[in-house]
């Protein structure tokens, strides 16, 4: 059976997740995830995390969830990348 791999990433701070975009943008989000120390932040500004699912996810049922469902503001400190995404 195939396994959609997610990346999670949050922090405390209210840009976490944008400043771990421009710190590593044009970055596979499978490279990150199969070298995730190289990616963890040193002073603890974003948490990345691996969350597996079995299945797979529909790019599109992705998109929906974060046009229409995600709340804007929040995406800036948590939010999620699928496996087969470029970082923007």
């Amino acid at each position: 059976m195939s396994k959609t791999r997610v990346l999670l990433v949050s922090g405390d701070g209210d840009f976490s997740v944008i400043n771990f975009e421009n710190a590593h943008g044009g970055t596979s989000i499978k490279d990150i995830m199969d070298n995730l120390d190289n990616y963890q932040s040193e002073d603890g500004e974003w948490n990345l995390e691996i969350r597996e699912f079995d299945g797979d996810i529909d790019p599109k049922f992705v998109k929906f969830i974060k046009s229409k469902i995600q709340d804007y503001d929040e995406s800036k400190n948590t939010t999620f990348f699928v496996e087969s995404e470029i970082l923007g």
